[in-house]
């Protein structure tokens, strides 16, 4: 824990570097959540198309 024998200069050092955990914290969440509501792909035009299974012969 903190002492009260450290100086401002010790505190100001660690006050930035708290926030600049933070802004980087807030910076990497914005990024995951941008990838995360980014529009999926469209369908693959080269996909096998779905459906029933056509037969062609007959029996």
């Amino acid at each position: 824990m903190t002492t009260m024998t450290e100086g401002p200069d010790e505190l100001a050092v660690r006050v930035r570097a708290l926030r600049r955990a933070r802004r980087d914290a807030q910076i990497r969440a914005s990024r995951v959540r941008r990838v995360l509501l980014a529009p999926t792909a469209g369908p693959d035009p080269y996909a096998l198309p779905r459906g029933r299974p056509r037969r062609h012969g007959r029996a």
